[in-house]
């Protein structure tokens, strides 16, 4: 009797299996930093801590905590032209 209920079950998993649905499009890539936007990521210089970096959200600019001898500094997160990075919103975008 158990041979027979085998190949059911197999038959059974093959096609709860087969309903499987798969998204065509390729999923967006994650930032290795949760907090920071890809696109901040890839724009900041090399230079800079990009593990304590944040959003303040007084001015939606990207600042980072930079360990110096003495003393940690807030300094903001600027891009390889030497650019603050900022988040301008669409309002603010001149025409």
């Amino acid at each position: 009797m158990t041979h027979l209920k085998m190949p059911a079950a197999l038959l059974t998993m093959t096609v709860v299996t087969a309903c499987a649905v798969v998204d065509p499009t390729p999923p967006e890539p994650e930032s290795p930093y949760p907090q920071l936007p890809l696109q901040v990521v890839e724009r900041a210089a090399t230079y800079q801590d990009l593990s304590t970096a944040f959003m303040d959200p007084t001015d939606n600019c990207f600042y980072y905590m930079h360990a110096g001898v003495v003393e940690t500094t807030r300094l903001p997160l600027r891009n390889t032209a030497g650019a603050q990075l900022c988040i301008i919103s669409a309002q603010a975008q001149p025409a």
